[in-house]
C-alpha cells in the first residue's frame, strides 16, 4: 500500500519548545509530560537534554497517528514497515526514532514495526544566481553554490519528514 500523507510540522520551533507536531492533532507538549514519557521509554536525561529536549518522541507520535488512521481505513492488521522519508536538517536521530516508536506502538496494530529511512538531500536556492544546488550538513563547503560559488540562500528541501510508504499485512 502506498501512502503520501505527508505530515505538515510546525518548523517555528525555540530550544524551549522543541515541538514538532500538526497543530490539529490535539497533542500539546508540556515539559513535564515530555519528561515522564522519555523516561518511560527508557530514555536518560542530561542538564544539556533538559535544556533543549529531544522531539523524536512528539514526532513519532505524529507519524503514528498517521499510520494508525491508514491502517484503520484499510483494514489492516498488521503493520510490518514504515518508510519514512527524512531530511538532512531535520535533526531527527534514527536510534532515537525506532526507540520511541517500538515504546509508542506497545500493543497497536504497528507493534514490532520497523522503521525505513531514506535521508533525503539538502536543497539550497542560490542568494546569488538563484539556481538550485545540493549541498551535505556537516562539509567544509556546506551552503557554496556549486554553480557561482556564491554562499547560502533559501533551504527549499532538507528539513521535512513524512510516511512515504506502509507495508501491512
Amino acid at each position: 500500500m502506498q501512502y503520501q500523507d505527508a505530515i505538515n510540522f510546525c518548523h517555528g520551533r525555540s530550544p524551549s519548545a522543541n515541538v514538532i507536531i500538526p497543530r490539529d492533532e490535539g497533542w500539546e507538549h508540556s515539559q513535564p509530560a515530555f519528561k515522564v514519557a522519555h523516561l518511560a521509554a527508557g530514555g536518560i536525561f542530561s542538564q544539556k537534554q533538559q535544556e533543549y529536549p529531544m522531539h523524536e518522541l512528539p514526532v513519532m507520535n505524529g507519524i503514528l497517528k498517521v499510520v494508525m488512521k491508514h491502517a484503520a481505513m484499510n483494514n489492516v492488521s498488521k503493520v510490518v514497515a514504515i518508510q519514512l522519508q527524512v531530511g538532512k536538517l531535520s535533526d531527527l536521530e534514527e536510534k532515537w526514532m525506532q526507540h520511541y516508536f517500538d515504546y509508542l506502538t506497545k500493543g497497536t496494530v504497528a507493534d514490532g514495526a520497523k522503521l525505513e529511512i531514506e535521508w533525503g538531500d539538502v536543497v539550497m536556492r542560490c542568494a546569488g544566481c538563484e539556481k538550485e544546488f545540493t549541498t551535505e550538513p556537516g562539509a567544509d563547503n556546506f551552503g557554496s553554490c556549486t554553480h557561482c560559488g556564491g554562499q547560502g540562500g533559501e533551504i527549499l528541501s532538507g528539513k521535512e519528514y513524512y510516511v512515504k510508504n506502509m507495508v501491512a499485512q
